[in-house]
């Protein structure tokens, strides 16, 4: 039977069922006094409800007439949960998150020497110079750079005095400290760093400051070079690429590319 409720029983005498109904209405009694005395307090209908016990429809009933006046200390707590709930949210995105970075990690297993030789070809391709037969790559992210310089050394076998770094800088940053930090990502001497091209610097316009600057790495090989342009070939020749557009447009736009490529380098 449920709390609160009373059950009546015809046999009962009269005397003990009023007994027990007064003793019911007795609680309700005090029930509704206390309803009474947390609303003047500010408190809403849902606590008042978990508090006491009651449905919400007694409340209403008893309550109706009892001017209600949001608190301040209300609208802190509201406020306060509304803040934690945020937290809560933030947090079960960032596992989330999480969770799915870890997933991939694992969709990628060990990669062995075949896999590395292709993602440095692709990136290459997408990062390094196609013409003048200069084995080149240039870019800002050092962890882009440690992935070149290990792909140039164990795909590619470039000996270590064959490397060439310029870095490209703005007039503002230090030199000596980029090029103490791009010395570390690279593993190459300070006397193979070539003289570094300084850019003149516009504060009011920069959007993207590179406290480091980019860097250049450049190895004078021509065999190695075609070599490269080779294993890029291989890849967008086999069928993991479906070429949709026809042949001839295909072979403009390559042509248009590389030339946009060489104007851009005698620039």
């Amino acid at each position: 039977m449920p709390k609160g409720k009373v059950r009546l029983d015809n046999n009962a005498p009269v005397a003990q069922l009023d007994r027990a109904n007064y003793k019911h209405m007795k609680k309700k009694g005090k029930e509704r006094q206390r309803a009474i005395i947390l609303r003047k307090r500010g408190m809403p209908y849902l606590q008042i409800a978990r508090k006491l016990k009651v449905s919400t429809s007694s409340l209403s009933r008893w309550l109706q007439h009892i001017p209600y006046e949001i608190k301040k200390f209300d609208i802190t707590k509201a406020s306060d949960a509304f803040k934690n709930r945020g937290r809560i949210l933030h947090l079960e995105r960032l596992l989330r998150s999480k969770s799915i970075v870890e997933n991939a990690k694992r969709e990628i297993g060990t990669i062995n020497k075949k896999d590395l030789l292709i993602a440095g070809a692709i990136l290459y391709w997408a990062e390094g110079t196609k013409h003048d037969e200069e084995v080149c790559i240039s870019n800002s992210n050092p962890l882009i750079i440690k992935f070149a310089m290990k792909w140039f050394r164990e795909i590619c076998e470039v000996p270590e005095d064959r490397f060439k770094i310029q870095m490209h800088l703005h007039e503002d940053l230090d030199k000596e400290r980029s090029l103490d930090f791009w010395q570390m990502i690279t593993g190459i001497p300070k006397a193979q760093f070539t003289k570094p091209y300084i850019k003149k610097t516009s504060i009011g316009h920069r959007k993207n400051l590179l406290y480091y600057g980019t860097i250049k790495i450049r190895i004078g090989d021509k065999n190695l070079h075609r070599k490269i342009m080779g294993w890029i070939e291989g890849i967008h020749s086999s069928r993991i690429i479906n070429y949709r557009v026809p042949v001839a447009q295909m072979d403009r736009a390559t042509a248009f590319h590389k030339g946009a490529s060489m104007r851009k380098s005698n620039a």
